[in-house]
């Protein structure tokens, strides 16, 4: 009972303390919004799309990947500008970013 009370309240909650310390409106939009996996208003990316597809992504071989829509099935997959995403793009975007992946780990085992 309690995870369902918190899941009603936490985006009205998150909208609140944004308002209450000014944030953005495109910011207080992400947290009203981060759950509407079919949202699409406009044609162009936004804050919301990228963090519906991150919340996806860290769906990916849990037991939550089931309850949610694929990636490739939710409007915000076509947005971005690198070509609609599934598996096969994701894939080609870690190989093109395997580079970067090793200099990062690199320092950060310095």
């Amino acid at each position: 009972m309690l995870d369902t009370v918190i899941n009603k309240l936490s985006s009205k909650i998150g909208e609140m303390v944004l308002r209450r310390w000014q944030f953005d409106n495109d910011f207080i939009m992400v947290i009203r919004e981060c759950q509407k996996w079919m949202r699409d208003p406009d044609p162009k990316v936004d804050y919301c799309n990228i963090v519906l597809l991150a919340q996806l992504y860290r769906y990916i071989d849990t037991h939550r990947m089931s309850q949610h829509p694929a990636i490739d099935e939710v409007p915000a997959s076509s947005k971005l500008p690198l070509g609609r995403l599934g598996p096969k793009m994701t894939i080609k975007v870690l190989e093109e970013a395997r580079t970067d992946i090793d200099e990062i780990q690199e320092i950060l085992q310095s």
